[in-house]
């Protein structure tokens, strides 16, 4: 019982840091925002904001380039090991350890 009141505390103290803190963030745009503006902003302003364009420029690179890239490769190296784990010779060899080191037989 003990391990569950410390489990959902636990939750609980995370939801709310959670809530907090993306409430602080929303507020400290909109501060932002009014500072730089001059003006005040509205609140559904705050939600429509256009994100830098470097920001824009990095989820571009990562989702045209860098993750197709990263599949290609991961998918070329697990094929690969596939490959090599088909076609070796993987039973006579076992076999031939088995005979050698355990039933004490030599067999070339």
């Amino acid at each position: 019982m003990s391990k569950t009141i410390s489990l959902l505390a636990g939750v609980i103290a995370v939801s709310a840091i959670t809530y907090k803190y993306t409430n602080d963030i929303q507020h400290d745009r909109q501060a932002l925002r009014q500072r730089i503006n001059g003006g005040p902003i509205k609140t559904q302003d705050v939600n429509t904001l256009e994100p830098l364009p470097i920001v824009t420029q990095s989820q571009v690179y990562l989702s045209q380039r860098l993750i197709p890239s990263l599949k290609d490769s991961w998918n070329a190296h697990v094929t690969k090991a596939a490959h090599a784990v088909i076609y070796s010779d993987a039973p006579n060899k076992i076999k031939k350890f088995w005979v050698k080191n355990v039933l004490g037989n030599r067999v070339d």
